[in-house]
C-alpha cells in the first residue's frame, strides 16, 4: 500500500476536465494570446528573407569585382536578417510556451489569469526552458547522425543491414517524445538544471508511460479537431492541449511551483496543498 501510495498515477480523463476547466476560466485571453502568437510568428515569417542558391553564391553569376561587391553586401545583409528573424521566432515560441504555462498553472491552481500573466516576461524563465531542449536538440543530433552513417554504410553491405539502425531510430524518437513530454512542465516548474529536468522527466513518466502515451494521443487528437476547424480551431486547442498536459502534470508531479514561475499570479489560498 505505501507503494502504491508513492507511485503517482495518471488519470487521462480527469486531466482532460481539469485542463478545460482551467481553459474556461479566461478563454478569451487564451485564444487571444494564440492569436498573437500567431500573429508574431506570421510577421516573422513575412521579414524573413529566402536564402536562394543564387543568393548565397554570388560569385557563380557575378565573376566581375566591381559587382561581386554589392552581391556580397546584399548577401551579408540577408543573412544577419535571416538569423535575426530566427532567433527572434525562437524567443517568440519560448515567451509564448512559458506564458500558457503560467496562466494554466494560475487556472488550475483555482486563480482566474490576468493579461500580465500572459504578456509578463521573464528571461530566467525563458532560458529555464531554453536549456534542457537544446540539450536533447544536440543529443538528437548526435544520436541521428551516428544512426544515420552507420545504416548507409551496413547498407553498402547489404540492404538489410540497414534495417536495424532505423528502428532503433524509430524507438528512440518515440521514446524520447513519450519520456520528455512534459519537459516544458519540468523545466519551469520543477527544476532550473537542464540534465536533472530531462532526468526527472524520465524517472516520473516512465512507470506511467501507457498512460502518458494516452494522454499524447487525447492532445493530438484536440489539436486535429483544430486543424479540421479551417485551421482556426488551433487558436482554442493549442492552449487547450496546454492547459491539459499541465493538469496532467499536476497530477505525476505535485501541485508545488519550485521555481517562482506564477510567484505574483497566484490569488491567495488559491493553490492546492501539496499532496501527501
Amino acid at each position: 500500500m505505501l507503494a502504491s501510495r508513492s507511485q503517482p498515477q495518471l488519470d487521462v480523463g480527469q486531466a482532460l476536465r481539469e485542463g478545460w476547466r482551467a481553459f474556461n476560466r479566461a478563454p478569451w485571453l487564451f485564444v487571444g494570446f494564440a492569436l498573437l502568437l500567431t500573429a508574431l510568428q506570421l510577421a516573422l515569417q513575412a521579414l524573413q528573407p529566402s536564402l536562394s542558391p543564387e543568393k548565397l553564391a554570388p560569385w557563380e553569376t557575378a565573376m566581375d569585382w566591381e559587382t561581386m561587391v554589392p552581391h556580397l553586401r546584399e548577401l551579408t545583409i540577408t543573412v544577419g536578417l535571416f538569423v535575426f528573424t530566427s532567433l527572434l521566432g525562437v524567443v517568440a515560441n519560448l515567451w509564448g510556451t512559458c506564458s500558457l504555462v503560467r496562466a494554466a498553472w494560475v487556472a488550475l491552481g483555482g486563480g482566474r489569469p490576468r493579461v500580465a500573466t500572459f504578456l509578463h516576461w521573464d528571461p530566467q524563465a525563458l532560458l529555464r526552458l531554453y536549456l534542457p531542449g537544446f540539450v536533447l536538440g544536440c543529443g538528437v543530433v548526435l544520436a541521428v547522425s551516428v544512426l544515420v552513417l552507420l545504416a548507409a554504410v551496413l547498407g553498402r553491405v547489404n540492404g538489410w543491414l540497414a534495417l536495424p539502425p532505423g528502428l532503433a531510430l524509430l524507438a528512440g524518437t518515440l521514446y524520447l517524445s513519450v519520456s520528455q513530454a512534459f519537459l516544458p512542465q519540468v523545466a519551469l516548474l520543477d527544476d532550473d538544471h537542464p540534465f536533472t529536468a530531462l532526468a526527472r522527466g524520465r524517472r516520473v513518466v516512465d512507470p506511467v508511460w501507457p498512460r502518458v502515451v494516452s494522454l499524447l494521443s487525447l492532445n493530438a487528437i484536440l489539436v486535429l479537431a483544430g486543424l479540421c476547424a479551417c485551421g482556426v480551431g488551433l487558436l482554442v486547442a493549442i492552449p487547450l492541449v496546454t492547459c491539459v498536459s499541465t493538469a496532467a502534470y499536476r497530477q505525476l508531479f505535485g501541485p508545488e511551483d519550485r521555481t517562482g514561475l506564477t510567484r505574483g499570479f497566484l490569488e491567495p489560498g488559491a493553490l492546492s496543498e501539496p499532496r501527501v
